[in-house]
């Protein structure tokens, strides 16, 4: 995660600004915020569940 938020970091600065950039950037973005969905949906299962071990509702 931390390595495709130096790349959007590079890519809007690098010192010629493309503009495919702007495509390269949305992409990078787009996988940061599918993969925090992924962890927060992760940390949630995963409190469910242990409730569900511990008998919690």
């Amino acid at each position: 995660m931390e390595v495709l938020k130096k790349y959007v970091v590079q890519l809007e600065n690098a010192p010629i600004y493309e503009e495919a950039h702007k495509y390269f950037i949305l992409t990078v973005k787009f996988g940061i915020n599918s993969y925090e969905a992924y962890l927060k949906w992760c940390k949630e299962a995963k409190e469910v569940l242990g409730a569900n071990i511990k008998g919690e509702k």
